[in-house]
């Protein structure tokens, strides 16, 4: 078998930027009903992002909001855009490192395109659905959490 070994103890940790309630309510239905595996954090926009990073208030507490491991970029959010936050994150020493993922309804080419000339990992229409979120939400797992090895993000904190 290729894929690493896989336990259940939730010790991964994707943090989603995300400004839609709704959406944000579909993702937190479509991680419990296939049991994922990772912790799910949620921030409402890139600023919130940066100063959950940065270990700003209410975010000093490291037991209760762990670096992540990867984290998710809506491209719409008030404040600072996912392109604008991702261009924040991988200007900074510490989480350039951390892989980003971009998660817009926004098919736009040259939208896409600034994504990956800042340095997103990856590129992924936002879905709508349940059951094809489902399949997002397990290729994500399957990816970043069994095939991939990540650093330890405390490793270069």
């Amino acid at each position: 078998m290729y894929m690493k070994d896989f336990h259940k103890d939730r010790s991964q940790l994707i943090l989603i930027a995300e400004d839609n309630a709704g959406d944000r309510c579909l993702i937190e239905e479509a991680t419990r009903e296939i049991a994922v595996s990772f912790q799910l954090r949620f921030v409402s926009d890139g600023v919130e992002l940066l100063e959950y990073l940065n270990r700003e208030e209410p975010y000093q507490d490291d037991g209760l909001h762990p670096i992540p491991n990867l984290i998710i970029l809506d491209h719409h959010m008030p404040r600072k855009n996912g392109l604008e936050t991702l261009k924040a994150l991988k200007q900074h020493e510490k989480w350039n490192r951390i892989p980003v993922i971009a998660y817009s309804t926004s098919q736009n080419q040259d939208v896409i395109g600034k994504y990956y000339q800042h340095g997103v990992s990856a590129y992924i229409e936002k879905k709508t659905e349940l059951s094809e979120l489902l399949d997002t939400i397990r290729f994500i797992e399957d990816f970043w959490f069994r095939i991939v090895n990540l650093p330890n993000p405390y490793s270069f904190w």
